[in-house]
């Protein structure tokens, strides 16, 4: 049988299954076992997990987080309380966990394991150095050589910027090339790039400054000939330009933005709440009311009712589907009853989330 090898250390707990695991267990079944394990503390962790966001929670001056925070943590599922537990000190994605999002089990018991023995979390959201978001845009020309510092001698390099509000430095764009919202460089960018009147045949690569030049060209020319080529290209971040090109041969350059790729964004969930008005429910009477839709963007994930009388008993309390078998909440129905010989109210009330970024 092949090994299966889960490890899960949180303070003196600590499981391992491995090759001499009952032989009817499957590699579900061990994630299920070492999942179970990896939870089986919940109150210490909590604990922990508190004491990891008090410093950021002062910091930050909020009053009566803990106690909140450890509501959510109580009330979360297991899947959803094990994202929080993993998400180190970050004060928003343990919160955004607490909201019951599916999670992959054998990914957190890895996860709980990292942190349980020291390590450092794995994103849930996305890494900050890799799994980029892309975003293509209208082509914008950042560098044209024939306008402005002319032909790249061969065998040389040369820095360019791949954003700003005015490219006309380097032959480009005067009215300037994307940037995002913080005025820094993305983190990479599709380009294609063009090289013209080569004195000789050649090639030419580019690449991010501040790293070493790479050996495999983006593009190979003969001489006196017009080539394009279009390639991903990561960029330097506070070293001066934002990117290299080298070419063997002097030539003119000429590239175009097609596209950037950006760092994940980790935000906390965005809740609104729709709910009907205050409805009569007469004496000894039943009353069944649906809730507003939630707003674009936003999916139903719970409801319930409200009512200012003790003899008001719920009958009912669910999402209503939609109609397209995609069984997508779109509102939330609630039922009551009266008990009573005097008339009262009820309403209808659901929470709507939203998970901002990219």
């Amino acid at each position: 049988m092949s090994a299966i090898v889960l490890l899960t250390q949180l303070g003196t707990t600590q499981v391992s299954i491995a090759d001499d695991t009952n032989p009817g267990d499957t590699s579900v079944n061990a994630i299920e076992n070492a999942f179970a394990a990896a939870i089986a503390n919940r109150p210490a962790m909590t604990s922990e997990i508190i004491d990891r966001l008090r410093d950021e929670a002062d910091a930050k001056g909020l009053n009566g987080w803990e106690s909140e925070l450890t509501a959510a943590l109580n009330s979360a599922s297991d899947e959803a309380f094990l994202a929080a537990y993993n998400n180190g000190n970050d004060y928003k994605a343990v919160a955004a966990a607490t909201a019951g999002i599916s999670f992959d089990k054998a990914a957190l018991v890895n996860n709980a394991s990292a942190i349980g023995s020291g390590g450092t979390p794995a994103a849930l959201l996305g890494d900050a150095d890799k799994d980029f978001v892309y975003t293509p845009i209208t082509p914008c020309r950042i560098v044209d050589t024939r306008n402005a510092g002319g032909k790249i001698t061969g065998g040389n390099s040369r820095g360019f910027s791949a954003h700003g509000s005015n490219m006309s430095g380097q032959g480009g764009n005067a009215a300037g090339c994307t940037q995002n919202g913080n005025g820094d460089v993305f983190a990479g960018y599709v380009f294609n790039i063009t090289v013209t009147q080569p004195n000789n045949g050649g090639f030419l690569t580019v690449y991010a400054q501040g790293d070493p030049r790479p050996n495999a060209s983006i593009l190979n020319y003969t001489g006196n000939a017009t080539v394009a080529n279009s390639t991903i290209v990561k960029t330097g971040y506070l070293v001066g330009s934002d990117f290299r090109i080298y070419t063997s041969t002097t030539a003119h350059v000429i590239v175009d933005v097609m596209g950037y790729f950006d760092k994940p964004e980790r935000t906390s969930p965005d809740v609104f709440v729709v709910q009907t008005a205050d409805t009569a429910i007469g004496a000894n009477g039943t009353q069944t009311l649906d809730t507003p839709s939630c707003p674009a963007g936003y999916r139903m994930v719970s409801g319930g009712l409200h009512t200012n009388s003790f003899n008001v008993h719920m009958v009912q309390s669910k999402p209503v589907p939609d109609g397209a078998g995609l069984n997508i909440p779109l509102k939330w129905r609630c039922s009551a009853q009266n008990t009573s010989a005097t008339a009262s109210s009820i309403r209808c009330i659901a929470t709507c989330l939203s998970i901002p970024g990219k």
